[in-house]
């Protein structure tokens, strides 16, 4: 854990995939480890290996830490959203 002060912010993500969750996430300008995060919160629902299709939509509401030297991280999601147009998964 840093011990440096950050410049936190609560931020809000929507996006629709085009051809995978990992791209639509990093199109909203974020990074992959947000990708892992909701791999984690929706693995047990869905297989983002096989399942995930193009016109899926996603929202993430979540806390982003900045540093000074520019680097970011991500800390509590609050809320997460998935609609699998296959699956049926939300």
């Amino acid at each position: 854990m840093r011990s440096e002060p950050a410049v936190v912010d609560t931020v809000t993500v929507q996006g629709q995939l085009r051809s995978s969750l990992w791209q639509a996430i990093l199109d909203t300008g974020e990074g992959p480890e947000l990708v892992m995060r909701l791999a984690d919160i929706f693995g047990w629902d869905l297989d983002f290996n096989t399942e995930p299709r193009a016109g899926d939509t996603f929202r993430v509401a979540f806390e982003k830490k900045t540093y000074a030297d520019g680097s970011i991280a991500y800390a509590r999601v609050f809320s997460a959203e998935y609609v699998n147009r296959a699956a049926g998964v939300s």
